[in-house]
């Protein structure tokens, strides 16, 4: 098998990228960054270095996976995912020590379109993050805890929004659909 680049793509010659895997256009993959077997690589996606990519994920277009993150095998991670790997914003602060703490998505993982992975987060085993347009997924206060495996997240109900909580309704029965979050007054 072969590797499929697009074009317009900048990759660092030390990237190693496994056979069958399919690269987008404007693509950007920095140094030490390797990529296993039958990924999908989306265009614009930016990845940054010492990334390991594991057999078979998908990364959607547009998709920003900072330095450090480990992406284990058969994961889905939907279009403009942001990880970040600084919890401090040390950069030119010269009073703030950069403490690299990125990301981890372990095997089988599914992250929604438009998530913004915290510093530190990691995200289970066939864990399902969903995405909702006013808020990333991590915001919530459990961004410092592991996602637990199988496991399908609703952040709606863990989140505020300029200063009103928002409430996902009563607790329902394990395999009902989540609803629709609303604000609580």
């Amino acid at each position: 098998m072969r590797i499929k680049v697009g074009e317009h793509c900048v990759i660092f010659p030390d990237v190693t990228i496994g056979d069958g895997t399919r690269v987008g256009n404007f693509v950007f993959i920095r140094s030490h960054t390797q990529i296993g077997q039958g990924c999908i690589i989306g265009s614009y996606v930016d990845i940054e270095g010492d990334v390991v990519i594991g057999h078979h994920v998908s990364l959607q277009s547009s998709c920003y996976i900072t330095r450090g993150v480990i992406i284990e095998d058969e994961v889905f991670c939907g279009p403009r995912v942001t990880t970040l790997n600084d919890k401090r914003m040390s950069y030119r602060r010269p009073s703030l020590t950069f403490v690299r703490a990125a990301p981890r998505i372990l095997r089988a993982a599914r992250v929604g379109g438009g998530a913004v992975l915290m510093p530190g987060v990691t995200i289970g085993e066939n864990a399902l993050e969903k995405m909702r347009w006013w808020a990333p997924v991590q915001w919530s206060q459990q961004t410092c805890q592991t996602r637990q495996s199988w496991s399908a997240i609703q952040p709606a109900s863990w989140i505020g929004c300029r200063g009103r909580k928002l409430s996902s309704g009563p607790r329902r029965p394990e395999g009902a659909s989540f609803g629709t979050a609303r604000f609580a007054h």
